[in-house]
Order: structure tokens, then sequence, then C-alpha cells
């Protein structure tokens, strides 16, 4: 999708879904050793994300007018980075994947590997 606007997005997270208050909480549950509290902290904004994506159809924005989509997708590349960073400690591999895909987007990166 970033291809679509020219390449170039500058990551920047807009405070709409409560990234901070959700990195607060998740920090406060991690201090606490409330590791199951934290993943569905992490989940339910996993799950918003989700929901601002089809809320603002980024993916039509990108035909329609691109400025918008540039700021969208800065929002989504910004919130993914920090989900990277909440995941780090359950599942490594993966975090470091997000973050090696976010840094090279020109790469392609399979986060869960088909197994056959």
């Amino acid at each position: 999708m970033v291809e679509s606007v020219g390449g170039v997005v500058e990551k920047e997270v807009i405070d709409e879904m409560g990234v901070g208050e959700i990195q607060k909480k998740y920090h406060e549950f991690m201090k606490k050793y409330e590791i199951g509290e934290a993943i569905k902290l992490v989940w339910s904004f996993i799950q918003r994300l989700d929901e601002y994506v089809e809320e603002n159809k980024v993916y039509k924005l990108i035909k329609e007018n691109q400025e918008d989509a540039k700021k969208r997708l800065g929002n989504l590349l910004g919130s993914v980075e920090i989900i990277a960073e909440l995941i780090q400690p359950f599942l490594p591999e993966t975090a470091e994947k997000m973050s090696l895909a976010l840094k090279n987007p020109s790469e392609r990166v399979h986060l869960f590997p088909r197994i056959e």
C-alpha cells in the first residue's frame, strides 16, 4: 500500500486510538507480572487497528485522496511499530521481523511462514 502513495510515509501515531493509555496499562500489567492481561491489551489494540482500517477505508483512500491516505498509513505504520515493541517479550522473532519489515518496506517478510 505504501508504494501506492509514492513509497514515502511518515510514521506518526495519532492518539485517537488511545495508544498512550494502552502503553501505560501494558507496562503496569508487565510490572505486576500480569502477562495474560498485557497480551489481552495488545490484542485489543490490534483489533482497534483493524477497525481503523475498515472505518477509514485506507485501501480506497489511496485512489481518492493520497494526502489523507499518507497520514492514515503513517498512523498505521507507527501503530504497528508499537505493536512490535509490545509483543517483543512474547514473540521475539515475530517482533524482530515486523521491525525489519518496517525498516525495509521493499522487502517481503513472512511473519508466519506456511508449514508444509
